[in-house]
């Protein structure tokens, strides 16, 4: 927490919430269900949410993850909102993200409909909620299983507030010379593209990997920062720019070859990447 409040950042996304088969919920590492939440040292996250936001710190709390479900053994709506209801009664949050790189919270996965359907239940209940569903995407756009949760957001008759891409790790897809904030811009502008062709009005975020990605030929600078920066300026559909992750926002590891949790492999200052994302409100 400390952390956050000397970045300066104004919003933090706290990840994964994930699901136990029968739509509860519970931290990732942490183990249990909630209200457990307590982490190794006794701090319970709820403790720690409810600090960052007395200090005037945007709390988004997101479910799934690379390896999460959300919506596993879960059949039932009204069961599932009343359990995501349950997560913002606990932490007071106004942000809900559902990130869907795990295939049974993607499109071609049984649970979505009903995802959507306890999410439309969620957002009348509670008034001025957002909902972003976090998608993998290229700098050509959403892949296959993104558009998909798009068209079964479309017939389910859900809209969420902002699809989030994940602009990072694309691999031999990678098309700008190794310019990653130029990847990103192509990638948002491309799925701002699917999202109306799906028939949805969703705006549009983005999420970097800050320094070498998992693709550690990927690796994103400083510089590109103000490419994407520029580039949401210049489009009103772009509601959210954000990078994963605080805890890699140091230069611990320079010139480290390939991506750490704790450190972004290049040269930087501590929390540079924070002050530099700092103007985009």
């Amino acid at each position: 927490m400390a952390n956050v409040q000397t970045a300066g950042l104004k919003a933090i996304t706290l990840a994964f919430l994930v699901g136990n088969g029968s739509c509860a919920f519970g931290w990732g590492g942490l183990g249990g269900t909630l209200p457990t939440d307590n982490e190794p040292n006794g701090t319970s996250i709820q403790s720690m949410v409810q600090q960052l936001q007395a200090n005037g710190v945007t709390v988004i709390i997101s479910f799934g993850g690379a390896n999460g479900a959300i919506v596993n053994g879960c059949s039932s709506a009204s069961t599932l909102q009343t359990n995501l209801q349950g997560v913002i009664n606990r932490y007071k949050v106004t942000m809900l993200d559902f990130d869907m790189e795990a295939s049974d919270t993607l499109g071609d996965g049984p649970g979505l409909p009903v995802l959507d359907q306890a999410l439309k239940g969620l957002k009348s209940a509670n008034p001025g909620l957002v909902v972003s569903y976090t998608l993998p995407v290229l700098p050509t756009g959403l892949i296959n299983t993104g558009t998909a949760v798009l068209n079964q957001a479309h017939t389910d008759g859900f809209t969420p507030d902002v699809i989030n891409v994940m602009a990072m790790d694309y691999g031999s897809a990678n098309d700008n010379n190794g310019q990653m904030g130029l990847d990103a811009t192509d990638a948002a502008n491309a799925t701002h593209a699917q999202v109306q062709q799906a028939g949805l009005s969703s705006n549009i975020g983005v999420t970097a990997m800050i320094g070498i990605n998992d693709t550690n030929t990927e690796i994103f600078k400083l510089a590109d920062v103000n490419t994407l920066l520029n580039f949401a300026t210049s489009n009103t559909y772009i509601t959210r720019l954000s990078f994963w992750s605080l805890a890699r926002d140091n230069g611990g590891c320079p010139n480290q070859g390939f991506a750490s949790p704790t450190c972004s492999g290049i040269t930087q200052n501590n929390f540079q990447f924070s002050q530099s994302f700092e103007p985009f409100k």
